[in-house]
């Protein structure tokens, strides 16, 4: 309340009240912090700020009563995140160490991992891609208050380079002194003040520290305690701000070149490696996504010209040492370890160095060992993806590292059925990055001439090693190489890759016991083990290929017909299999597995390559519709069970029925395509059996029975109406909406038409209704038609009220049609007796039809 009411001496009065009753102190720190919190809250007026100074300064006066409470001042006020700059200036009085801890918390990021794993600070380095220079995504309130206060910026500057000249040299303070170096380097930039002599003594007894800890020979450690240190000292080095002329920027560029000379472990070379191939091409975004990297910020307190400055200044007169350090990082030893010094070259687009680059990812790609080792780092598929985006940039012939000739070769090679060995996941490891490398290249490049033929890569087997890693981390080389096949083959992502089942089968024993079956019938379920055995071990493609080029064959040893592309671009190939394929089933589930796989993949192979999407459906449609209506030819006719015994119970294919609906689902307008192209009573009776999807195409079909679209002929109308009854009675549960308006449209339709057609013309002894270009007989297509549909209204349960009524009438109707024609006058004869014998068949079948559903005759 004193401080809300701006009481001048409010400060002294809560001293005074906390000093004569510590047991109040708690309270009247939480009532300074409330008074804080409204006055920030409120409009930012002058009323609300001198509120807020005099809620610091009592906050800054309790402190003072002793050091218990200070500690106890700071702890309230880092849980209620409040007077960030006052929690500084306490922490520096108190606690130095907890200050720099401070000043890291809150002008860094959360990640996870710890400030001393490198392999942290590395993926740090490669998520910040994008840095800024100067500006903040959100404000933090310790900077506003430090760019504000310069006392307090130059109070934390001078005590941080005190404990860093102290501590730097003690090995067992390495922690610490990477701690203080870091805080130092998060501090804003007018924390420098007029005096730089403090942070020039901090750079010589860094520079002279480096010098001291490398001086012993040998091979570099891959990592050392020190590692933090050291890149926390490089950053701090290339963040500090001030002019060329600057003798403590001078000292900064010299310390920056002991650092680089003397590296600690293999981890501090790549570092300092990077960093000398960033000052010798000028490279100042490199520089800054390094030291977001490092520092863990949103944006380092630098600039590009000051940087720019640093690398001019550093590289006049050590270029070349610098260019041997930068060079000695894309050797292949240390590409090995880590590739990212060859990443980031990959990425300037400089032509000097074009060559080397291209034997080393030569060297690596056509090395399983090298493979391995590389695949192993997280820059794997970076090193990959920069190499082809290099070779792109070059004005003279692209051709790539990775050639299909030599890419199939190496496929070939692989040990399918002993994948487990060493060996073979070395060249499996080998074959992925290599793949990798092909399709970047296909995707960033289409039209060149090496493109390798995606379809004949086994892209399953290796996604499903990739995933698998067997006891490597291969994430980030499994997401690249999932991206990159959802791209080119996106019908593969989603499929699993079976367990291996049975004996090891090779493609050419799938060959072989495929032939036995055309001699032996008895044979066909050992192939069928064959095939899956086989294809749960070697690549798909292989498989598919041997069964597919067997099965054609009609048991007649020839060589091979197909290509797997090319059964890729056109599956209707398959249909080309003897009726024997059919009859047995084992070869008919081969045949079945096999083409679904072929139609996923020519779906995707059109939809890619054509030009609008409609092209691609229409096509894709007749493709199914000529799918669907030899499948089901062949399962109603039954010479696919091998057997038309009428008094043996009927067998039916579950492959194929799954074939069918899996096939009917996906594409609207197959059923009403082939309904209007007059299906046999068998095939409709089958689809009607088998496949519920078929009311899908309800709307369809009343769309082309509609008058007014006149896009049918009248003998295709009729066909699309008993269908259409056909298929709305048998599903009628399942959309009793949609399926009774289907049924009332094709009932119209054949109230208007069907009597008229099936009875032919008055007068004429002879069938003589043909379409144009036809050869079958209109006036008994649309009789069977007609009959047909009096069969099915027949069988309509009388508990349906609505669909009986509807069939009822209907009927009367047809019935009332027919009476009309027969009583009509014509010419007598044999033509007429013929045609007034058809009328009445169809009144008599109407009045039986009626009664068994029990409906009433309206004639």
């Amino acid at each position: 309340a004193l401080c809300r009411a701006e009481v001048s001496h409010s400060p002294k009065l809560i001293e005074s009240m906390g000093a004569n009753c510590p047991p109040a102190t708690s309270c009247l720190l939480r009532g300074c912090i409330s008074a804080y919190r409204l006055a920030k809250q409120n409009s930012r007026s002058a009323e609300n700020e001198s509120v807020k100074k005099l809620a610091v300064e009592s906050t800054r006066l309790l402190a003072s009563l002793s050091k218990r409470e200070a500690m106890n001042v700071i702890c309230v006020l880092r849980r209620e995140k409040i007077m960030e700059g006052l929690t500084l200036s306490l922490l520096l009085d108190h606690d130095p160490i907890g200050a720099a801890a401070f000043i890291v918390e809150m002008m860094t990021r959360t990640v996870n991992g710890t400030a001393n794993d490198a392999k942290t600070l590395r993926r740090r380095m490669e998520k910040n891609k994008h840095p800024s220079f100067s500006k903040e995504p959100t404000e933090n309130q310790l900077k506003t208050e430090l760019t504000k206060d310069g006392a307090l910026a130059a109070k934390a500057r001078e005590l941080i380079c005190q404990r860093i000249v102290a501590i730097y040299s003690d090995a067992e303070a390495s922690g610490e002194a990477a701690l203080f170096i870091k805080a130092f380097s998060l501090l804003p930039r007018n924390s420098l003040g007029p005096n730089s002599k403090p942070i020039e003594e901090v750079m010589l007894v860094i520079q002279s520290a480096a010098t001291v800890k490398n001086a012993r020979k040998g091979t570099l450690p891959d990592t050392s305690e020190n590692d933090n240190l050291y890149s926390q000292s490089m950053a701090l080095c290339c963040v500090t701000k001030g002019n060329p002329t600057d003798s403590h920027f001078l000292a900064c560029g010299e310390c920056l070149l002991a650092l680089i000379r003397h590296p600690q472990s293999r981890e501090s070379f790549i570092l300092s490696s990077r960093l000398a191939g960033c000052l010798v091409h000028n490279d100042t975004k490199t520089i800054a996504e390094i030291m977001v990297g490092i520092l863990n910020a949103d944006s380092v307190e630098s600039n590009e010209r000051q940087l720019m400055s640093l690398c001019e200044e550093t590289a006049r007169e050590n270029e070349d040492e610098l260019r041997t350090i930068f060079m000695r990082g894309l050797e292949l030893s240390t590409v090995m370890y880590d590739p990212i010094v060859a990443i980031e070259t990959l990425r300037r687009s400089s032509s000097r160095y074009v060559n080397e680059l291209d034997s080393l990812m030569k060297a690596i790609l056509c090395s399983p060992d090298l493979c391995t080792q590389v695949a192993k780092s997280r820059g794997a598929h970076s090193l990959i993806q920069e190499s082809v985006k290099m070779l792109l940039r070059r004005p003279g012939p692209r051709i790539p590292c990775v050639l299909p000739l030599s890419l199939e070769s190496l496929s070939h090679k692989i040990p399918w059925a002993k994948v487990a060995d060493e060996r073979s996941a070395q060249l499996l490891l080998q074959l992925s990055l290599q793949v990798i490398y092909a399709l970047e290249f296909a995707a960033l490049d289409p039209s060149s001439p090496f493109i390798v033929q995606v379809r004949n890569l086994p892209l399953r087997e290796l996604l499903s090693f990739i995933e698998r890693g067997d006891g490597i981390d291969l994430k980030p080389l499994a997401t690249c190489l999932k991206r990159l096949v959802s791209k080119h083959c996106p019908d593969y992502v989603h499929r699993r890759v079976a367990t291996p089942i049975g004996a090891v089968a090779t493609p050419n024993k799938v060959r072989e016991s495929i032939m036995k079956s055309f001699q032996d019938g008895a044979f066909e379920i050992v192939a069928e083990k064959t095939f899956l055995s086989s294809r749960s071990i070697y690549p798909h493609q292989d498989v598919d290929l041997a069964a597919v080029n067997a099965l054609l064959s009609s048991g007649v040893a020839r060589h091979q017909v197909y290509s797997y592309l090319a059964l890729c671009q056109d599956p209707l190939g398959l249909m080309k299999a003897p009726a024997k394929v059919w009859r047995l089933k084992g070869l008919r589930c081969i045949l079945v597995r096999v083409l679904k796989d072929l139609l996923g993949a020519n779906e995707c192979i059109v939809t890619q390559s054509a030009k609008a999407q409609n092209v691609a459906t229409d096509y894709l449609t007749a493709r199914d519709a000529i799918i669907v209506k030899c499948v089901v030819f062949a399962s109603s006719s039954g010479f696919v069970m091998g057997g038309s015994d009428p008094s043996a119970r009927p067998k039916y294919c579950m492959q194929c029925i799954s074939l069918v609906r899996f096939l009917v689902s996906r594409r609207r307008g197959i059923i009403a395509s082939l309904a209007k192209d007059g299906l046999s009573g068998s095939c409709l009776s089958w689809i009607t059996q088998f496949i519920p999807e078929s009311i899908l195409d309800a709307p369809m079909m009343m769309k082309l029975l509609h008058v007014e679209n006149n896009l049918l002929t009248a003998t295709q109308c009729v066909c699309l109406a008993c269908a259409g009854v056909q298929i709305g009675v048998m599903h009628f549960e399942r959309n009793e909406k949609l399926a009774f308006g289907l049924i009332c449209a094709c009932n119209l339709v054949m109230v208007n038409s069907g009597v008229a057609l099936s009875v032919g013309l008055v007068g004429i002894p002879v069938a003589c209704l043909r379409e144009d270009g036809g050869s079958q007989n209109i006036t008994d297509i649309c009789r069977e038609a007609l009959f047909r549909l009096i069969r099915v209204l027949s069988s309509i349960d009388p508990k349906k009220t609505s669909l009986r009524n509807e069939a009822s009438l209907t009927l009367s109707r047809l019935a009332s049609k027919a009476k009309s024609e027969s009583s009509a006058g014509g010419i007598a004869g044999v033509a007429a007796a013929r045609r007034k014998a058809g009328l009445k068949q169809i009144w008599d079948a109407c009045v039986q039809a009626n009664t068994a559903i029990g409906g009433s005759a309206q004639l």
